[in-house]
């Protein structure tokens, strides 16, 4: 047995202390990132260091033990820089007497739900029971044929897990195994095509990927607000009402900055708070509980921040932005960050702008960047802004864009686990591009 004693959260940059706790008959670990062997231990206390590199980057971390005669015995792992899941589950299979796979037993762990609110089942394509001891019947399954069982988990609006397993004829793991989400953008020239023909689109490590399904999912738009921009977001919230109201005399519609119905905004405040009772070096990024519908507008999302305003510890935008980049990856959706920049000040971040910028596009997630620091001041160049935003137009013109990069993106499921700057499309690729 290994387990990590050593649990990395939040943002992980530079060398790090590793410690995990063994059991006989482990003589030996070794600390892979990614992939890579970092560090080795043979000896109590099973204390290692692992340097992540001076920028952010989602990885894996990996203990893998061995006996004293080099056999593996064991193995745990982490998820770095990434989104962390409240709920994990597996398919674990039922074979007979034969070794011919004759059921499925679902089973899940989180700490925050009891059990899904629902789940649904396909076998090769068609739904299929799931009975009330979460055990999925598959006798009926031709034997000598390759069958997938693709199974969905929600625990809630924001947590869907995939799971599949692959059995029969051509395929010898038995085993359930992840599904992995792809943000793309469509071009709209031509719908996708079913995903039985679109083998060769996408690949990973050089490997070529299966495309399990695509959906549109919902879509959230994470907005970071910086408290520089707050006089000029109030002034433009006021002038939308105005226009709201006038509109609605005459029973007109206006976009404005409406995002659409099935899209949700959630804030998250730049300047962080330091918890009672946490250590010294803990801070938190004040973020919205609930997400605002997006016909409820960007603007008034933003201005409505629930910060309860036991700031003090300076402003972090880069870090800000890295966190966000986090939360809209969370939940496999649709995503986008949105970046309401005020006037140039100090910014006490670890990260460099840049450098995050660089990060984002490895978690596919995109970034917009308002500057919302007014005609008298400039806002930070590196961030380099895509509109200067001035006035309700200003609002309307960069929201169509917004609408337009949620509606243009499609989230893909390949098999397998994988890391999200792994991905590239393959050569059989057509009207789509990697979310960035």
């Amino acid at each position: 047995m290994v387990r990590f004693l050593t649990l990395l959260a939040g943002l992980v940059v530079g060398v790090q202390g590793v410690e995990v706790v063994v059991s006989a008959p482990t003589a030996r670990v070794e600390l892979r990132l990614n992939g890579r062997v970092v560090a080795e231990a043979s000896a109590p206390p099973w204390a290692m260091r692992c340097d992540f590199g001076r920028e952010l980057h989602p990885g894996l971390l990996e203990v893998v033990a061995f006996d004293d005669e080099g056999h593996e015995v064991a193995r745990d792992a982490q998820r770095i820089n990434l989104p962390q899941s409240p709920a994990e589950a597996a398919i674990v299979p039922t074979v007979d007497d034969s070794g011919r796979v004759v059921a499925a037993q679902l089973t899940w762990t989180s700490p925050e739900f009891e059990r899904p609110r629902s789940i649904k089942a396909l076998l090769d394509g068609r739904p299929v029971a799931v009975d009330r001891a979460c055990r999925v019947d598959l006798s009926a399954a031709a034997v000598g044929e390759l069958h997938v069982l693709a199974v969905e988990l929600e625990f809630s609006p924001e947590l869907r897990l995939k799971r599949q397993l692959e059995f029969g004829t051509g395929f010898s793991g038995d085993a359930s195994s992840d599904l992995t989400a792809v943000p793309v953008l469509v071009d709209g020239s031509s719908p996708l095509p079913p995903v039985e023909s679109m083998a060769g689109w996408f690949t990973a490590g050089g490997d070529e990927l299966r495309v399990t399904a695509v959906e549109r999912e919902r879509g959230r738009l994470v907005v970071v607000r910086d408290p520089g921009a707050e006089e000029l977001l109030v002034r433009i919230l006021a002038e939308r009402k105005r226009v709201t109201r006038e509109a609605g005399r005459g029973n007109a519609w206006l976009p404005l900055d409406l995002l659409d119905a099935d899209d949700e905004i959630r804030v998250l405040e730049a300047e962080p708070v330091r918890p009672r009772g946490r250590a010294r070096e803990t801070l938190l990024f004040p973020y919205s509980k609930d997400g605002i519908p997006g016909g409820e507008g960007i603007i008034r999302a933003a201005v409505a921040s629930n910060n309860d305003r036991l700031l003090g510890t300076g402003l972090m935008v880069s870090d800000a932005v890295a966190v966000a980049g986090l939360r809209a990856a969370e939940g496999n959706l649709r995503r986008a960050v949105l970046l309401l920049l005020g006037p140039q000040r100090e910014d006490v971040s670890r990260i460099r702008p840049e450098a995050v910028r660089r990060f984002l596009g490895e978690l596919r997630v995109p970034l917009v960047v308002w500057d919302l620091s007014g005609p008298a001041a400039d806002a930070p160049p590196a961030w380099r802004p895509d509109v200067a935003i001035a006035t309700l137009d200003d609002v309307t013109t960069a929201s169509s864009g917004l609408r337009s990069l949620f509606r243009g993106q499609r989230i893909v499921w390949v098999a397998g686990d994988h890391l999200p700057q792994s991905f590239e499309l393959g050569p059989a690729a057509k009207g789509i591009a990697l979310v960035r």
